[in-house]
């Protein structure tokens, strides 16, 4: 339920944490542009989840999957508590951790764990190492994004712009729908919100002309009525 402070219209933007709310006549938005743009939008009579995009995943054509659901300090964000609602990111993705214990890494990790782990200190050391190794490190992928969010007539609209680095090559773009990019033990869990919302994967000849030309500009339309989605593909 939305909070007693949301029920009228108001924007609010954090610069330090670059998250950033609209609360309109009829509708709760929220982002994160600090971790690739990620959205959240309800409708704010009904107090209905409509809407949830997590970011944009891609997989290389040496098979490696990528994102652009990363905190990244060098991302470029332009928000303010002006105007209408108009936010963008913009920066490179990052490759998916995807590291895996096989059943001999997985004994030797327990057994390493108890001939170490009951020293306080060297435990903590070793848990946070293993925390970047699975969930926090990650490196930039040949595929940057500029993710711009505004609302008008009605809809909230998501254009993701998207430039091809090196000589990558991408076999699938999946934009938007709810994922969780890091490991968590929470992330084996969905609540229905999460399992419904929607996502849209790159038609073959759109994704070809990405690979072809280096760059690509996909723009969905979401209305803040019904949900109903559009897309289009505007000029870069």
């Amino acid at each position: 339920p939305l909070l007693p402070y949301q029920k009228k219209p108001y924007r609010k933007f954090w610069p330090g944490s670059k998250q950033a709310v609209d609360r309109g006549e009829s509708h709760y938005l929220c982002t994160n542009l600090a971790r690739g743009g990620v959205i959240k939008l309800f409708d704010a009579e009904k107090e209905e989840f409509l809407f949830a995009d997590a970011g944009i995943v891609g997989v290389l054509e040496n098979g490696k999957p990528i994102t652009s659901q990363w905190i990244d300090e060098s991302y470029h964000v332009e928000a303010s508590n002006e105007g209408p609602v108009n936010w963008s990111v913009e920066g490179n993705t990052h490759f998916v951790t995807t590291k895996l214990f096989t059943p001999t890494k997985m004994m030797v990790f327990r057994a390493g764990m108890l001939a170490l782990g009951w020293h306080a200190k060297l435990a903590h050391e070793i848990k946070g190492g293993i925390r970047d190794l699975l969930m926090t490190a990650a490196k930039t992928a040949p595929l940057r994004f500029r993710r711009s969010i505004a609302i008008e007539n009605g809809s909230l609209h998501v254009t993701d712009a998207l430039w091809l680095e090196d000589d990558a090559r991408l076999t699938r773009v999946r934009l938007g729908g709810d994922f969780a990019a890091r490991y968590v033990p929470q992330s084996r869990y969905f609540q229905l919100h999460e399992l419904a919302a929607p996502c849209f994967d790159l038609p073959e000849a759109k994704l070809a002309e990405l690979n072809t030309r280096r760059s690509l500009v996909v723009k969905r339309s979401v209305s803040l009525e019904d949900a109903s989605l559009e897309v289009e593909y505007p000029t870069l």
